[in-house]
């Protein structure tokens, strides 16, 4: 597995949103998409399995360290995690931008340089795990590793509501 960037981010709100900055194009500067589009089950739902903008739920605000690779873990890899999911995203103009759930409350387009990935433009399913810090404490440094692993057909994503990252 090659290691495509360490991330270090600080969120305020339930989780975190994927996305390929095409994804987002058509949000108007100041608009509260979490509440229009991100908020309701079946709306995140919808958004998840068109794998474009693809929300989850961490458990928790806190800060987090993101290490991103490209490739697929292997089972007995993924078996020192106690949470998983594997979810679809389509990527254009080799970047993919992770954001704090909560900046979908006043939408502002750019994304820091420090919360982009670049990696090649094609259709992908992402391995996101972690697991429970060793002091308890969700969101408290918590590590969530995402692989990227590139397919050559849309990635048929299905969900029931919100991904969860973390205990229900």
């Amino acid at each position: 597995m090659d290691m495509l960037k360490r991330i270090s981010i600080i969120i305020d709100g339930m989780g975190m949103v994927l996305y390929s900055p095409f994804a987002v194009k058509k949000i108007p500067v100041g608009d509260d998409f979490l509440t229009k589009e991100l908020w309701n089950p079946e709306d995140v739902k919808r958004h998840v399995e068109s794998c474009q903008i693809i929300p989850f739920c961490t458990g928790s605000p806190g800060d987090y360290i993101i290490d991103c690779y490209e490739g697929l873990p292997s089972k007995d890899y993924l078996s020192k995690f106690e949470y998983i999911l594997q979810l679809g995203i389509i990527v254009r103009n080799d970047t993919v931008c992770i954001r704090d759930l909560f900046d979908f409350t006043r939408w502002e387009p750019n994304c820091p340089e420090e919360q982009k990935i670049k990696i090649a433009s094609g259709y992908y399913v992402m391995t996101i795990c972690t697991s429970t810090p060793s002091d308890g404490i969700t969101g408290e440094n918590q590590l969530i590793e995402i692989h990227f692993s590139k397919i050559d057909y849309f990635p048929a994503t299905r969900c029931d509501g919100v991904p969860l990252l973390c205990e229900a």
